[in-house]
């Protein structure tokens, strides 16, 4: 390598450095063209722009903002709470709390609400809420509203009402039955008995008792029943007003006396009253009519009573009742 003098070496040091300037200034040059492009059109495009005008305020303005805000929070708290509300845990819940309140309530209405009264053992003397009796067969049923009596009953099988008169208290009653609606005045007296075997009302004490039934037409359906006077039925229509012997009503005293009934119903009492039950395999008994009576002291007497006009035997196993018939 062949050294080179001083000037010669600046002079090319010079000379490379015009070069690179010059090089570098037109980098530079193309480049602020390129910037000073864009920002020209920027500048273009934001002077054809205007800004929105509008008549509102500052601050309405920012209360619609405020008012759209709190409308989709609104709409979002709402769509939450009804996914909440058919959401099946939520029905769960809900479904406990309202088991309870059921059970709740359904124990207020047994304990406060209807009053059920059903023998548990031969004929039972019940008193109402006014003072009056009513004597009740074991098999029967009474209901009433405790709270607030009004003399409003509902009869299921074979009563005898004792009504209080006035000045004891007594009340009005009406009784209802599958086949009538009985309305007594306080002071009545009154024997009914409504069920699969019969119907049998009979006027005991008051000169009159009205007896109502829905299934017979207007004209016929409203009957006076006055003292001593019945009505008896197998079907659902009342019948004939009749008259004669009273004697059927002495069934509280524990005298059962029969006239022209079904001997089914008859066995039915006797099985209530001793609490036995009756067998037999005498298919020609389910028709028979009877006529007669039993009392309810002993039972062997009851029996004899109940089948020497039936041409019956009977023998007691227990609480079993068999009977055959005295041929065999």
């Amino acid at each position: 390598m062949i050294p080179e003098n001083d000037h010669e070496f600046i002079d090319k040091a010079l000379k490379h450095y015009d070069q690179e300037s010059t090089s570098n200034k037109d980098q530079v040059d193309d480049s602020s063209d390129k910037e000073l492009s864009l920002l020209n059109k920027v500048s273009d495009e934001l002077s054809n722009m205007s800004i929105p005008t509008s008549k509102k305020s500052k601050e309405q303005s920012w209360s619609e903002i405020y008012g759209k805000i709190n409308s989709e929070t609104v709409k979002q708290a709402e769509a939450s709470f009804i996914d909440m509300l058919f959401s099946p845990k939520y029905m769960k819940k809900v479904a406990a709390i309202a088991g309870v309140f059921v059970g709740l309530y359904a124990m207020w209405f047994f304990l406060s609400g209807i009053q059920n009264v059903t023998p548990s053992d031969g004929t039972l003397e019940y008193t109402f809420p006014d003072g009056s009796t009513v004597f009740l067969k074991k098999g029967s049923n009474i209901r009433y509203l405790k709270s607030g009596f009004d003399g409003n009953v509902y009869l299921n099988g074979h009563a005898q009402f004792h009504l209080n008169a006035v000045h004891e208290g007594g009340v009005s009653y009406e009784v209802k039955t599958d086949r009538s609606i009985i309305l007594a005045d306080a002071g009545s007296i009154f024997d009914v008995r409504d069920d699969s075997y019969l119907y049998h009302i009979t006027n005991i004490g008051r000169p009159l008792v009205q007896v109502r039934t829905p299934h017979q037409d207007e004209a016929t359906s409203n009957i006076l029943l006055k003292k001593g006077n019945s009505l008896k039925t197998k079907s659902a229509e009342l019948g004939d007003v009749l008259q004669g012997d009273l004697t059927h009503i002495n069934w509280p005293k524990g005298h059962f006396i029969y006239h022209e009934v079904p001997l089914s119903m008859v066995l039915f009492d006797f099985e209530n009253q001793f609490g036995v039950k009756v067998v037999h395999s005498l298919p020609e008994l389910s028709n028979k009519v009877f006529s007669g009576s039993f009392k309810d002291e002993n039972i062997n007497t009851a029996l004899s009573d109940l089948t020497k006009d039936l041409a019956l035997n009977f023998r007691l196993e227990g609480e079993s009742v068999i009977l055959s018939d005295i041929n065999n």
